[in-house]
């Protein structure tokens, strides 16, 4: 099994380009990341990926950030689960990054949903 540390990607650094018709997206979070995989206005089966329609446009926005700024190689730390855990440096062509990032996002993605659900739902039986 393999994991991706998700929330160490820092785009919003790369997004500052005079002349990128991406200057106002808001990159900051990982959060930030999920909102532009959802759909608009986002539906369950959206949070939960069973549409096939959402998402590329965080594809194509990642991949014209690493493109404009002339980044053709990526390093990065993923956690290899196997006997035991282990931090391991990758480094890939940025378009096979690109792919390996939004598949972790697009199975994260209902991992969030599943937990503010149950967590929402626990603290209105708290309530009551």
């Amino acid at each position: 099994m393999q994991l991706m540390m998700l929330h160490e990607v820092n785009f919003n650094k790369l997004c500052w380009n005079e002349n990128s018709e991406y200057n106002n997206a808001r990159l900051q979070s990982l959060d930030d990341i999920l909102i532009i995989l959802q759909c608009n206005p986002p539906s369950i089966e959206c949070y939960l990926r069973q549409w096939g329609i959402c998402g590329d446009e965080i594809k194509n926005l990642l991949s014209q950030i690493l493109v404009e700024n002339i980044i053709d190689e990526i390093t990065y730390r993923r956690w290899a689960h196997t006997d035991r855990s282990q931090l391991e440096t990758l480094v890939k062509p940025s378009q096979d990054f690109v792919e390996h990032y939004t598949k972790g996002l697009q199975k994260y993605q209902p991992h969030v949903f599943v937990t503010k659900m149950q967590s929402s739902s626990l603290k209105e039986r708290k309530k009551s």
